[in-house]
C-alpha cells in the first residue's frame, strides 16, 4: 500500500507531467492524489500521460476557472473503487485494497486560504468522518493551515495567523493522528525561499494506523512545483534480527519456575565470577527462547483456534448430548481461553509500556495503538546526511554507526591542567565508606532498586527475572562483586552496551534530532548501581551549593527559586542585571575520561576507587538499535552514557570545574556577579542543574569577555562543548542595543524575560492565563482523541488521573495557578455548572454532594467587581450583573479567537461597533451581528476605574465579605446527596474499576439499553423490546432485576451467598441488600468475590 500525495500547482504543462509520470514509474503508487490541477476538465487522455499504460481509473473534481481542481487516479490492478463524492475542496473514493481485502476512505483536500471558508471545510470533512464511523480514514492534501507556529517560517517574522487553532480542533475532534513526516520539516516553500511552512500532510484515523501500523509519511524532492511530494507507505523493510525481551507473563505459565531452576543448576561453567554469570545469562536465555517457541509465542492465533473448537463443541452440544470426555474438554476449553487471553493481554501491556494504566484492564486495543504509535515515532526511514537523503536498511545503518563512532570518538588536543584549581575535597571516614567490601545488603539494595521490566541491555535479561530467582543467582552474583573488588577488572562483553535513538523533535530530520540512551546489561548495572549508591553519600562534600542536581538534600526548585528572586529583586531595585544560559552541546557525550580521573584525584578518591570508575567507563562498547535491530558494535572514546547509574554523578563532577573556574575568576576580580539584596549583599554568578547551567552578573564588558575565555577555557580542559549559537543572553533594564552588541561578541542569541530555565519560566506572571499554556498543551496532548476514544470507561478515567495528578505538579510545587480559571476543552474536563457536560455535573454531585447550583456552591455566590480591568476575563468571569459573558453570548464565545482576553485589553482596542477588539474564526451572520450588537450595547454602558484594581465579591455578604460561618450557613441550607451505602460498595477497592464504572453507569441509567437509546433518537420507538423475548420495555431495573431470563439468576446469587432472595424495588434497594448487616459478613464478601 503506497498514497502519494501533491500539490502539483497547474497541469497544464507538459514538464509536470513527465514529472508525475516519472514518480509513478519509480514509486508504483496504489493511489495518486493531485491538487490545485487547474484543469476545469480531465480525460482519460490526461491520465494516461501522468500514469502510463498500465490499468488505471480516476475521479477528479473540477478547478473554477484557473483555481483549484482535484484527481485522484489509482491501480485498479490493486484498489477496488467503488463510490466517489465530489464536495467543495475535497474528492472522497471509498473502496478497497485488493491485496490486504481492507476497505478504506480516502478524502483529497485543497483547502482555501479565507478563514471562513476553511472553517466550513473542516466542519464538512468532520461530518463526514462521523458519518463513517468506526473506518479506515486518510485525509490528505494540501491543508494550508499548520498545526503550530513553529511549523511556519517566514523572514519578515513569526506569522500571527491563528489558524491552527481551529485545525488542531478538527484533527482532535476526529480523532487523527498526524503522523511523523521524514525527509524534512516543512512541505512549501516560498518562490525566494525565504518562507516556508508545513501545509502538507496526512492524516490517519485510528482504524487505519491499527490496520497498517508501520505506515510512514515520507517527503520526497520537490521539483517543479513549490510543494514536496509526500508518500504514505508501509514499511516492510527488514531491518534485521531484534533482540529476544523477557516477558512479565511468563511467570505465570505453570511449570516456569521449574524450569528455570533446573535449567540453571545443570549449567556447569569455569572462569571468572563475571564470565560464569555471562555465560550462564547466555545459556537461559537460549534455553527461553526454545520455551517461548512452545508456551506463549503467537497466542492470538492459539486463542482464535479455542474458540473454533469451543464453538464446535457448542453446537454439538445444541443438536446431542455431549460425552463425559467431551464435557471435560468443553470445561478445559475455556479455562484455556482465560488463561492464554490473561498471558496476551500481559505481554500487550508490557510492550506498549504505559505503565500508568494496571496491567490486566481491559484495554489491549489501546495498548496495540500506543506501541504502533511509539514505533512509528521513533522509527528511521530516511535521514538528511550533508545536503543528501539517505535511504534503505544498509545506507541509514552506516550512516547511523559512522555518526555515532566519530560522536564518540576522542579528540586529541593538549589540555590544560587542573592543578591550580582548588576543588573541594573527601573526607578520610568517606575515602573508607567507598573502598570498603561490598555487603550483600547493599547488592540486594541495589538490585531491588531497579525497575523489574524496562528495557534490558545486550544480555536480554531483566531484573524482574533477577528478583524472581535471587535465591539461585544470590552466590554468582555476589562472587562476581567480589572479584571486581578484588581486581576491579570487567570481563569482556560485560560493560557491552544498547544505544536506542530517542527523538528530541516531532519529525526528526538529522541524526543530531536523535537523543542517545544507554540500556546497559543487567550484570554491569548491579555493579554500577551499588557503586551509584556509595557516591551519593559522599557528593555533598565535593559538590558546591550551586549545583542543585542528584545531591543529598537539594532539588532542582532551588535554583528556579534563586533565579526568579534574582530577576525580581533587579526589577525591583532597578539593578542592570546580564543572566547567560548555556547550552552545552551533547554534554554527556562529550565528557573527556583523562578530565574526569584528574578531577578525582584533586578531589581526594582514593587510587582504587579512580581504577573502579576507570574499568567501568573505559571498557565500554556499543550498538546502535536502529529501527530495533543492532548495528555492528564500536568502542567508545569518551562520554559517559545517559542510562548508567554512575552517570549523573560523574557528570557532576565534571562540571564542578566550572563552579571553580567562576570562583576563581571573582576571586581574581576578573568577573563581577549580581550582589543581592542592601545590607548584607550575596554575590551570585552561577547556577547549576547538572549541565543545565545559568550564569549572572551586573552589565560590563569586562563579564562579557570574562565569560567567554572562561567558557572556552572549560571547554579545552574538559571536552564539554559549549554550544554558542543555542546559548542566550537576557537583560534586565539593559538597553536592548548594548544586549545586541554582547550577544554578537558572545555569538549567542538574544532572549527576554520570560525564559524557561529547567523547564519552568523565569520572571513570568503566573496570574496570567498565557503563563499556563504550555501546562494545558501537554496536559491536551497526553489526552489526546484517539487515547480516549481507545480505552476502556475505566482506562480512560485512569488515564485523566494519571495526567491531572502527575504533569501539572512540577510547575504547580512553584507556581501558585489561579483557581477555577482552567480545564480541558472539549468536554473532557470543565468546570463544572453549565459549562461542564452533563456527566461532569453528575459526577461533581455525587463527588461532592449539593444540588444543581450552577458553578458549583461558591462560584454560584461569587461575581467580580471591575475596576481598570486588567485582572478580570472578558468572557469567563462574572462581571456583568454577576454572570459570565461566555453564558449570555454563548455563541459569539464560541466563535471568538482570543478566549482569555481581559477586559483591560478589551476596552484599550475598542469593544464599541468601530473598534477592532473583535476577532472572530469566521465572517459573523446576520443573527450573529445582532447578538454582537446587543453584547456591544451592554458593554458601552460600563466606564473603566483607572487606578481601581478589580476585586472579587461574595454575594450572600456584600458589606462583610466571605466568612467561613456564612460559607457553613449556605451549604447547611441546601439539600445535599450523601455518600450513600451503594456508592461505597460499587468504588470498593476490592471491585474492578471496569466493573465499579459498569456499576455506576447501571445505577445512574446510563447503559445503552434500548430505553436510552431511543431517547436519544438512535433506536425507533417501536423497536424498545427486551432482547429475551418477555415483551416488556428494555429499561435498566427490567433487564438487570425483573426479566424473567436475566433477574433470575439473582437467585442463584443470592443461595450462593447464603440469604434469601426477594425482589427489591429499586437498583439502589437491591444493591444495598448486599451491604446491610442483616446480610452478615459471609454475604457481603461473597458478594465482592462475585462482582
Amino acid at each position: 500500500m503506497k498514497i502519494f500525495s501533491w500539490n502539483i500547482r497547474g497541469l497544464g504543462g507538459m514538464e509536470k507531467r513527465q514529472e508525475i509520470r516519472k514518480l509513478v514509474g519509480n514509486q508504483n503508487p496504489s493511489l495518486l492524489c493531485l491538487q490545485e490541477t487547474k484543469l476545469q476538465c480531465c480525460d482519460s487522455a490526461v491520465c494516461t500521460s501522468l500514469w502510463g499504460n498500465s490499468p488505471h481509473a480516476f475521479s477528479y473534481r473540477p478547478s473554477v476557472g484557473a483555481s483549484g481542481g482535484l484527481l485522484t487516479l489509482w491501480d485498479s490492478s490493486e484498489v477496488d473503487v467503488w463510490a466517489s463524492e465530489s464536495r467543495e475542496y475535497v474528492l472522497w473514493c471509498h473502496g478497497r485494497f485488493i491485496k490486504y481485502g481492507e476497505e478504506f476512505s480516502v478524502a483529497n483536500v485543497y483547502a482555501p486560504c479565507d478563514p471562513g471558508a476553511k472553517q466550513q471545510l473542516w466542519d464538512s470533512l468532520s461530518e463526514r468522518i462521523q458519518a463513517l464511523g468506526r473506518s479506515r480514514v486518510c485525509v490528505c492534501g494540501d491543508f494550508n493551515a499548520v498545526r503550530s507556529l513553529e511549523e511556519r517560517r517566514s523572514v519578515s517574522g513569526r506569522s500571527q495567523s491563528l489558524d491552527h487553532i481551529s485545525f488542531n480542533r478538527f484533527i482532535d475532534d476526529n480523532n487523527l493522528i498526524d503522523l511523523p513526516l521524514c525527509g524534512r520539516k516543512f512541505t512549501w516553500f516560498k518562490g525566494d525561499d525565504l518562507s516556508m511552512s508545513r501545509l502538507d500532510r496526512f492524516l490517519l484515523s485510528g482504524e487505519w494506523c491499527l490496520t497498517w501500523p508501520n505506515c510512514t509519511q515520507v517527503a520526497r524532492m520537490r521539483g517543479l512545483s513549490h510543494h514536496y511530494p509526500l508518500i504514505l507507505a508501509v514499511n516492510v523493510e527488514e531491518w534485521g534480527p531484534r533482540p529476544s525481551r523477557m516477558l512479565k507473563c511468563w511467570k505465570d505459565v505453570p511449570g516456569y519456575n521449574t524450569f528455570i531452576k533446573d535449567k540453571w543448576n545443570s549449567f556447569q561453567v569455569v572462569g571468572w565470577g563475571g564470565f560464569v554469570l555471562k555465560e550462564k545469562f547466555k545459556m537461559i536465555k537460549m534455553a527461553l527462547k526454545d520455551w517461548h517457541k512452545t508456551h506463549t509465542q503467537n497466542l492470538p492465533s492459539g486463542i482464535e483456534s479455542l474458540q473454533d473448537r469451543l464453538a464446535a463443541l457448542d453446537e454439538k452440544e445444541g443438536d446431542v448430548v455431549l460425552s463425559d470426555v467431551e464435557i471435560a474438554e468443553l470445561h478445559g476449553v475455556t479455562l484455556d481461553i482465560h488463561s492464554l487471553s490473561r498471558l496476551n493481554a500481559s505481554i500487550c501491556w508490557q510492550q506498549s509500556r504505559s505503565r500508568w494504566l494496571s496491567e490486566g484492564d481491559a484495554n489491549s486495543k489501546y495498548f496495540h495503538s500506543v506501541l504502533a504509535n511509539r514505533r512509528r515515532g521513533n522509527a528511521i526511514s530516511s535521514l538528511q546526511v550533508g545536503n543528501a537523503t539517505v535511504e534503505g536498511v544498509d545506507p541509514i545503518k552506516q550512516a547511523v554507526v559512522c555518526h555515532l563512532a566519530s560522536h564518540f570518538k576522542v579528540v586529541n588536543v593538549e589540555r590544560p591542567g587542573v592543578d591550580s584549581l582548588n576543588f573541594k575535597r573527601l573526607h578520610p571516614p568517606e575515602v573508607s565508606s567507598l573502598i570498603k567490601s561490598f555487603s550483600l545488603a547493599e547488592v540486594k539494595a541495589a538490585v531491588w532498586d531497579c525497575d523489574s521490566y524496562k528495557s534490558p541491555g545486550p544480555g536480554g535479561i531483566n531484573f524482574g527475572f533477577i528478583k524472581d530467582f535471587w535465591n539461585e543467582l544470590q552466590g554468582d552474583v555476589m562472587r562476581f562483586i567480589a572479584e571486581f573488588h578484588r581486581n576491579g577488572r570487567l570481563t569482556k562483553g560485560l560493560n557491552a552496551t544498547f544505544i536506542a535513538l530517542i527523538p528530541k523533535v516531532e519529525s526528526p530530520q538529522r541524526l543530531n534530532d536523535f537523543r542517545p540512551i544507554s540500556l546497559v546489561g543487567s550484570l554491569y548495572k548491579i555493579l554500577a548501581k551499588v557503586l551509584a549508591n556509595r557516591l551519593r553519600l559522599v557528593m555533598g562534600s565535593v559538590i558546591s551549593e550551586s549545583q542543585t542536581a542528584f545531591v543529598r538534600d537539594r532539588q532542582i526548585l532551588d535554583g528556579i527559586l534563586i533565579a526568579n528572586e534574582v530577576v525580581d529583586e533587579a526589577r525591583r531595585a532597578k539593578k542592570e542585571l546580564h543572566l547567560f544560559k548555556v547550552d552545552f552541546e551533547k554534554a554527556y557525550d562529550s565528557v573527556n575520561w583523562g578530565y574526569l580521573d584528574v578531577v578525582m584525584g584533586r578531589m581526594g578518591f582514593p587510587t582504587l576507587w579512580r581504577k573502579w570508575i576507570k574499568e567501568c567507563v573505559c571498557t565500554a562498547t556499543a550498538s546502535v538499535l536502529v529501527n530495533g535491530s543492532p548495528s555492528d558494535e564500536f568502542p567508545l572514546e569518551r562520554g559517559l552514557r545517559q542510562g548508567d547509574p554512575l552517570s549523573p554523578f560523574l557528570f557532576l563532577l565534571a562540571a564542578e570545574g566550572l563552579h571553580v573556574l567562576m570562583e576563581a575568576m571573582e576571586a581574581q576580580n576578573l568577573f563581577t556577579g549580581y550582589s543581592v539584596g542592601d545590607s548584607a549583599p550575596i554575590s551570585m554568578s552561577h547556577l547549576q542543574f547538572a549541565d543545565d547551567t545559568l550564569l549572572m552578573g551586573t552589565k560590563s564588558w569586562a563579564n562579557v569577555r570574562a565569560l567567554r575565555a572562561m567558557l572556552v577555557l572549560f571547554e579545552t580542559m574538559s571536552g564539554l562543548k559549549v554550544n554558542f549559537n543555542k546559548s542566550m543572553l537576557v537583560g534586565v533594564n539593559i538597553p536592548d542595543s548594548w544586549l545586541g552588541e554582547a550577544a554578537s561578541a558572545l555569538c549567542c542569541r538574544v532572549g527576554k524575560i520570560t525564559f524557561l530555565y529547567l523547564g519552568l519560566p523565569i520572571g513570568g506572571d503566573p496570574r496570567r492565563l498565557s503563563f499556563w499554556e504550555p501546562v494545558l498543551t501537554r496536559l491536551k496532548k497526553r489526552l489526546s482523541g484517539w487515547k480516549s476514544r481507545l480505552l476502556s470507561f475505566g482506562g480512560h478515567l485512569v488515564l485523566l488521573k494519571s495526567v491531572l495528578t502527575s504533569l501539572p505538579v512540577y510547575v504547580l510545587s512553584f507556581f501558585k495557578a489561579p483557581s477555577s480559571r482552567y480545564g480541558v476543552e472539549r468536554g473532557r474536563l470543565c468546570a463544572g455548572g453549565t459549562r461542564g457536560s452533563a456527566w461532569w455535573r453528575e459526577l461533581a454531585r455525587i463527588r461532592y454532594g449539593g444540588g444543581e447550583t450552577e458553578g458549583g456552591w461558591f462560584g454560584g455566590h461569587i461575581s467580580r467587581k471591575v475596576g481598570d480591568g486588567s485582572d478580570t476575563f472578558l468572557w469567563t468571569d462574572p462581571w456583568v450583573d454577576g454572570t459570565p459573558l461566555c453564558e449570555r453570548f454563548g455563541r459569539l464565545f464560541d466563535l471568538t479567537v482570543n478566549k482569555s482576553v481581559l477586559v483591560a485589553d478589551m476596552f484599550l482596542l475598542g469593544w464599541g461597533g468601530g473598534g477592532g477588539a473583535w476577532v472572530w474564526c469566521r465572517p459573523l451572520r446576520a443573527w450573529e451581528e445582532e447578538m454582537l450588537g446587543e453584547c456591544q450595547a451592554l458593554l458601552l454602558t460600563i466606564s473603566l476605574q483607572a487606578h481601581s484594581s478589580d476585586k472579587w465579591l461574595w454575594q450572600p455578604d456584600l458589606d462583610g465579605g466571605y466568612t467561613v460561618r456564612g460559607a457553613y450557613q449556605l451549604l447547611t441550607n441546601q439539600d445535599v446527596v450523601p455518600l450513600d451505602a451503594v456508592t461505597r460498595l460499587i468504588w470498593h477497592s476490592q471491585v474492578p474499576l471496569k466493573v465499579s464504572i459498569c456499576a455506576w453507569r447501571f445505577l445512574r441509567d446510563r447503559l445503552p439499553t434500548k430505553a436510552n437509546l431511543s431517547s436519544r433518537g438512535i433506536l425507533p420507538v417501536g423497536d424498545l423490546h427486551c432482547v429475551c423475548g418477555c415483551g416488556v420495555v428494555e429499561l435498566a431495573q427490567h433487564v438487570f432485576l425483573s426479566c424473567s431470563t436475566f433477574g433470575s439468576l439473582w437467585s442463584f446469587v443470592s443461595s450462593w451467598v447464603g440469604s434469601s432472595f426477594v425482589t427489591a424495588q429499586t437498583l439502589s434497594d437491591h444493591f444495598v441488600r448486599f451491604t446491610s448487616s442483616a446480610g452478615g459478613t459471609r454475604a457481603r464478601r461473597s458478594f465482592m468475590q462475585l462482582i
